[in-house]
């Protein structure tokens, strides 16, 4: 089954696919696809003053805009999701995916690599599209092709993952640059004060990163992730039941409307970072 959110509200997408999670029957196998409006998302054990450049996001934001929630129509939302891994930044040219499946035989690259396929098929071909040994899918720097060169050629991220599993589900959720404002990512995604604090949280993996070409942009992309998908699980021929899920139907359950607030809270938001101490440089100071 997939479900295809409408909304693109960053916070009620979290929340239905928390939801999905924590609520799916025993066996599952659920895709879920989302686009979300301009935000930052860090990682579950993460420090939102180390990773992110808060001044710059709060600055995007206008006046009658809450301080971090709210959904941020005209500027950049700030949200800790509940799922480890590092910080990253959304904006309507970024497709999420999240796989939702049985724990039991779960593997970090089974679905990475269904969507290196979906790429490949969307006409990212002779890319050098792969999976890394950190699970990220990677291509060719530039989108030069690969095909009949030798020596290595210099690579790109194109999606990172996390992850969240309990005792009998597994959720591998991930981001896809398909058309994203990547100038925007160096603004938000920069903390002036990274190296003045240290702490226990864990600390964001930079690397570089580009857009990856597909036909039909990021409808395409989605599409083809939703073919393969029906083909990794239900063979060539297999279809896939496609439910649409609108921000108003989502905020009927209880649950997700509940998950939505919590995200939208100061508490969530900064006093679940892990302890970590601020040093001031006193050099030049009498």
């Amino acid at each position: 089954q997939c479900f295809v959110s409408t909304s693109t509200n960053p916070f009620i997408n979290l929340s239905t696919e928390q939801h999905i999670f924590q609520s799916c029957y025993e066996h599952p196998v659920i895709l879920m696809l989302y686009i979300n409006s301009p935000c930052v998302v860090i990682g579950r054990n993460q420090n939102p003053w180390s990773e992110v450049n808060l001044p710059n996001i709060l600055s995007s934001r206008t006046q009658t805009d809450a301080a971090w929630g709210g959904g941020a129509v005209d500027g950049v939302s700030l949200l800790r999701r509940r799922s480890g891994g590092g910080t990253v930044f959304h904006d309507l040219g970024n497709v999420n995916y999240s796989a939702i499946v049985p724990a039991l035989g779960f593997t970090r690259d089974a679905h990475a690599e269904m969507v290196a396929e979906a790429l490949e098929r969307g006409g990212a071909v002779d890319r050098g599209v792969r999976v890394n040994e950190r699970h990220d899918v990677v291509m060719a720097a530039g989108g030069v092709s690969v095909g009949g060169k030798g020596g290595e050629v210099p690579e790109v991220k194109l999606s990172g993952s996390a992850y969240k599993l309990n005792r009998t589900t597994a959720l591998h959720h991930g981001t896809m640059l398909i058309e994203s404002e990547l100038g925007r990512v160096k603004r938000y995604i920069n903390s002036e004060a990274r190296g003045w604090i240290k702490g226990r949280g864990v600390a964001s993996v930079r690397s570089p990163i580009e857009n990856v070409k597909v036909d039909g942009g990021v409808v395409g992309f989605a599409e083809e992730v939703g073919r393969a998908w029906g083909r990794k699980y239900a063979g060539d021929a297999g279809t896939v039941a496609i439910c649409y899920v609108t921000e108003e139907e989502a905020l009927r359950i209880q649950e997700i409307k509940d998950g939505k607030e919590e995200l939208e809270s100061m508490v969530w938001m900064f006093d679940q970072t892990p302890k970590f101490t601020f040093s001031i440089p006193v050099s030049g100071l009498i």
